[in-house]
């Protein structure tokens, strides 16, 4: 039987609740998470590669003349307002001058942690937009950087290959400054991605902002995971909301919500396509029933 999403948001009212009631919350432990392990003397930016964290290149632009990754410590600079980093003295640079709007690159960390059920993971970090100017000696021989715009950025939590839960590029940062992104992601009793380990990617998504003002980088900073345990499993796959153990209108609500949404909650086989395979998993699961 096919239901049509729209039609369900028509006949339930729904919420995106979070799953359960968290009971403990933990930080995952990540490498290098304030970029401070390769040394960058004020007002530097080094290039090359970044310690534990390795290049996310899908499309080998980093091959290139003119696109680079890093770290910045902008001390003593005009690259961002408040003369610094948000946490320790370097942020991590990932340049894109060479192949302006020809696609990302980003950074990479597989963590020891792996996927666990009954567990809301949330990725927080801070993000840069990096303002024109020069750095100081010896780096002020490159001379003036015109670094007006903005090329956008992601940041994910993923999962062999499959992106758990993702902010792309929704905040406004203004030139010179840093603000906070953050996504999260609930996992059930039955995903299908248990056990296997989390990573992290950290993305410039290299789109040009206008002739005058392509973007060009993107900076990071103060990596952060949580995961917080919460009381009550569902059931199974349908079972998205409180009361646990009970299928009812509250959890054919979350899906609406979700799927209408494309959260990474309504795409119960993680293939990261919202479609009638996802509705029909939801009513096979619903119809089946809790134990």
């Amino acid at each position: 039987m096919q239901i049509r999403p729209d039609i369900l948001c028509c006949c339930l009212l729904g919420s995106f609740a979070i799953l359960g009631t968290v009971v403990n919350a933990a930080p995952v432990p990540i490498a290098n998470p304030g970029f401070e392990a390769d040394f960058a003397a004020d007002g530097t930016f080094p290039v090359g590669d970044v310690a534990d964290w390795p290049a996310y290149d899908p499309l080998g632009l980093l091959g290139q003349p003119g696109n680079f990754t890093g770290v910045v410590n902008p001390t003593g600079t005009s690259f961002f307002n408040f003369d610094d980093a948000p946490e320790g003295r370097n942020a991590a640079l990932l340049f894109l001058e060479g192949t302006i709007g020809q696609g990302p690159i980003g950074i990479r960390q597989q963590l020891d942690a792996v996927v666990e059920p009954g567990t809301i993971y949330t990725l927080t970090a801070e993000v840069g937009n990096i303002a024109s100017g020069t750095g100081l000696p010896p780096f002020d021989s490159f001379g003036f950087y015109n670094l007006d715009g903005f090329p956008g950025y992601s940041i994910q939590l993923v999962a062999n290959g499959v992106v758990l839960a993702e902010d792309d590029d929704s905040l406004l940062i203004p030139e010179g400054e840093f603000r906070t992104a953050t996504c999260s992601v609930t996992i059930g009793a039955d995903h299908p991605l248990l056990g296997v380990p989390l990573e992290i990617r950290l993305i410039n998504l290299n789109r040009e902002d206008g002739p005058d003002a392509p973007g060009i980088e993107v900076d990071f900073d103060d990596i952060r995971l949580e995961a917080e345990a919460v009381a009550d499993p569902a059931c199974n796959a349908a079972d998205l909301t409180e009361p646990f153990g009970v299928l009812d209108l509250a959890d054919i609500g979350v899906f609406v919500a979700a799927f209408t949404g494309q959260s990474s909650q309504a795409d119960l086989n993680s293939d990261g396509v919202f479609d009638l395979t996802d509705i029909g998993t939801f009513v096979g699961a619903f119809a089946s029933g809790c134990p």
